[in-house]
């Protein structure tokens, strides 16, 4: 335990050192060679709306206030930040909620991710073969589309 600790601590001092362009990428390095990171970023809308979505992304407002406000035209950046399964905290040390600078993230794990969709994209084709007619086509395809770039993105 103490050797790995040692380890972490040596590879963080090392990566300090390194020039600020290097540094932004090589935390989110999964391996050498691949394209997949340990985190990826996306918008709160992506993963549907929120009476889909909300029970895992929590509402779509900032998560520093009790509601979301009288107006409700007002649109909250919210992003989610899908990470390999024992990455969270790295990624909420990289993706930091700052109500000043009103960024705020939902930190969702790559197998919640994956579930959170394959269990949507069923339900949705469930209610089409119900009805005979494709229901939510628009929807049924996006969080396809959504899971295909978590998988190609992120590592598991």
């Amino acid at each position: 335990m103490f050797r790995f600790v040692a380890t972490l601590s040596v590879a963080a001092l090392l990566m300090a050192c390194q020039p600020e362009s290097k540094l932004d990428t090589a935390w989110n390095e999964c391996e050498a060679g691949s394209e997949k990171k340990i985190t990826a970023v996306y918008d709160y809308a992506d993963f549907g709306p929120p009476s889909m979505s909300g029970e895992m992304l929590g509402p779509e407002y900032w998560t520093w206030q009790n509601q979301g406000g009288g107006d409700p035209s007002k649109e909250f950046d919210v992003k989610v930040v899908v990470h390999a399964d024992n990455a969270k905290k790295l990624a909420m040390t990289h993706y930091v909620v700052d109500p000043v600078k009103e960024a705020d993230y939902r930190y969702v794990s790559f197998m919640e991710a994956t579930s959170f969709l394959d269990f949507n994209i069923l339900e949705l084709k469930e209610l089409a073969s119900v009805d005979g007619e494709t229901s939510f086509p628009k929807l049924t395809a996006a969080l396809t589309n959504l899971k295909a770039r978590i998988q190609k993105e992120v590592c598991p």
